[in-house]
């Protein structure tokens, strides 16, 4: 949950690439419009919270959460990348 999905991938050959949805844009893009916006902004950090938790519950540690890396197309379609 609230991880980025791989839809396809190539890794047997460089370059190596994969293929993802889509998403409007990232929280980075974002943060004026969130800046004072209590409800919006937990609602959106509660999502990076979940992605984060279940990685971590996967041996996975992410050492780039940034805003650039959220990606989302509504509050309540988030996801962490990179």
């Amino acid at each position: 949950p609230n991880i980025v999905k791989v839809i396809t991938k190539g890794l047997d050959s460089s370059p190596i690439w994969f293929n993802m949805p889509l998403y409007r844009t990232s929280l980075k893009q974002e943060l004026l419009s969130v800046v004072g916006k209590t409800e919006r902004v937990t609602k959106i950090f509660s999502h990076v919270l979940n992605g984060v938790e279940y990685a971590h519950r996967e041996k996975v540690l992410h050492r780039d959460i940034k805003s650039a890396n959220i990606l989302l197309n509504t509050d309540d379609e988030v996801v962490v990348a990179d």
